[in-house]
């Protein structure tokens, strides 16, 4: 697999905060700010499980989080599963995806059904390989991540357009 610096992709933070210019994705970045900006430009090929977590770990604080904060914010607790998925039916897929990797780094336990989503990235990501059998799983992992959201992006600029 070709490596390739993450940040060339996205075109910084600013271009993606641009181009995510929906009524409702806009309203939760700018509320809310765009967190960790920098380190969310600043990411580079993961090649370890440890880097993999930070990775995912920012992309959720810089994407994920501001969406549900901002859906806490205007009392719609619902915000994120229901109107953020109405709203970006292209987008929202890539969110959750990197919700639920998120949530299968940093948590000891998983529900079932986070577990069962799990399951079916990582039977899509690895093309129903076993992370061992993979020369670089992590890396494919954050290509899987990186690759839904940038063509997500692009589809719903395309769909809002």
């Amino acid at each position: 697999m070709a490596r390739w610096a993450i940040k060339e992709n996205y075109g910084g933070a600013s271009a993606t905060r641009k181009g995510c210019c929906g009524k409702f994705f806009a309203n939760a970045l700018r509320q809310n700010g765009f967190p960790e900006a920098e380190r969310f430009c600043d990411q580079k090929p993961v090649s370890s499980r440890e880097a993999f977590e930070s990775f995912i770990n920012v992309y959720n604080r810089c994407l994920v989080e501001p969406i549900e904060n901002y859906g806490k914010s205007i009392e719609n607790n619902n915000y994120y599963w229901k109107d953020v998925r109405v709203n970006f039916p292209h987008l929202w897929p890539a969110l959750q995806r990197i919700k639920v990797y998120r949530h299968e780094n940093l948590h000891l336990e998983l529900n079932a059904a986070t577990e069962s989503e799990l399951q079916k990235y990582l039977n899509r990501d690895f093309d129903g390989k076993r992370l061992s059998q993979l020369q670089e799983p992590y890396f494919a992992l954050q290509q899987a991540v990186v690759d839904e959201l940038f063509v997500a992006i692009q589809l719903e600029l395309d769909r809002l357009s």
